[in-house]
């Protein structure tokens, strides 16, 4: 089994996914607004502390021609930090819960974004 210790609170690491695996599908206009992903608790001791998201689709392959669709990364409400744009197989793993990034599902100007995502579940001392 793997295992690991997190930097900061101590944390052993066995890290499981969620059980519920969610499918998102935005289309042309949809978009997801400024949000952090809050932490859920499952087991004794035990929380979500990452957002795994797996992109079914991006914006380089026909014949889905997405366009739009980035996650937008903000260091402020109004002061963006980084944008990530979507690609076929890609996984994006970020922290969520008290060291959530506030972070957004930009519009989707053409076609449709698909992608999976998991909560990551880690176990406290």
């Amino acid at each position: 089994m793997l295992g690991h210790v997190m930097s900061g609170p101590q944390r052993i690491c066995n890290p499981r996914p969620s059980t519920g695996l969610r499918y998102y599908c935005y289309r042309k206009g949809h978009s997801f607004g400024q949000h952090v992903d809050q932490s859920i608790r499952g087991g004794p001791k035990e929380e979500t502390e990452y957002t795994a998201l797996i992109y079914l689709n991006g914006q380089e392959e026909s014949p889905y021609d997405l366009s739009g669709g980035e996650t937008v990364f903000w260091k402020t409400a109004k002061a963006m930090l980084t944008t990530f744009s979507p690609t076929k197989g890609d996984l994006l793993l970020h922290a969520h819960g008290r060291r959530c990034l506030m972070h957004e599902g930009a519009e989707v100007k053409k076609g449709c974004k698909y992608l999976f995502r998991a909560d990551v579940f880690y176990k406290g001392e």
